[in-house]
């Protein structure tokens, strides 16, 4: 496999766009409140909403009304954080799938 996404790069190139990908939903989500990016934040990837809720209760004092500036950054930092992780899980788990497919064609190819 000759080509600019190779075998040995795939997980890494799922965690980067991943990642991009949900920078970019965030963004735009604070800049448009849209619920429907909101939802894709949130509701659709509950993995990394724990994640984050988890590590931000750990760091920050929770008893407060608001969460302060600092803690909503965290949380979104710990969010792409998450997504990363398991984009980078999904990754490794398509190699793992690729590499056993051709295994298996080229033990048949020398029988």
């Amino acid at each position: 496999m000759n080509t600019l996404i190779s075998k040995a790069t795939l997980p890494l190139w799922f965690a980067v766009g991943g990642a991009a990908l949900k920078v970019a939903l965030i963004v735009g989500w604070r800049f448009s409140k849209s619920v429907l990016l909101f939802q894709l934040i949130a509701d659709f990837d509950p993995v990394s909403l724990w994640f984050a809720e988890s590590i931000v209760g750990v760091l920050f004092d929770q008893r407060r009304i608001m969460p302060g500036q600092l803690e909503s950054f965290a949380f979104e930092a710990f969010l792409v954080l998450g997504f990363l992780f398991q984009c980078l899980a999904i990754g490794f788990l398509i190699r793992w799938v690729l590499r056993r497919f051709e295994n298996s064609s080229q033990a048949r190819k020398s029988r």
